[in-house]
């Protein structure tokens, strides 16, 4: 195998986390914790981003598999949000009842958003209709 080096760099100064790519590698998605907890997306092509508040202590991100909503574990909040990232950035939707969330993982039919509380509290399932968002 050849490795080719590092091709490009992009500072990201908000204690980054989570890492989500898209199916097409187009959009890098990245969950940073620091004081701004933001969920940032990165055209990968040219690494501009944009950037959207979530919820204090942003740890982990997964998308749907259509790639229309991102599930963001913020830790310090005890919540996970509801992005809509199909067009704009947009928090739909937060669900509660956590302590401190951290990384998601979703089922295959997205039926199921499973969250691992950071430290050494429990896997929590959360089922339902999470193509509806909880409260916004």
């Amino acid at each position: 195998m050849t490795v080719r080096g590092i091709c490009a760099t992009r500072p990201v100064v908000n204690e980054p986390f989570g890492l989500a790519l898209s199916a097409d590698g187009r959009r890098l998605f990245v969950a940073q914790g620091g004081n701004t907890a933001t969920l940032s997306v990165f055209d990968t092509a040219t690494m501009q981003a944009s950037s959207l508040y979530t919820g204090a202590g942003s740890y982990g991100v997964q998308l749907n598999s259509a790639e229309t909503r991102a599930y963001v574990s913020n830790s310090g909040a005890g919540t996970v949000s509801v992005v809509d990232v199909s067009s704009t950035l947009e928090v739909i939707g937060t669900i509660n009842g956590f302590l401190s969330p951290g990384s998601l993982r979703l089922s295959a039919d997205g039926a199921h958003l499973y969250a691992l509380e950071t430290g050494s509290s429990p896997v929590i399932a959360i089922a339902g209709d999470l193509n509806r968002a909880a409260t916004p």
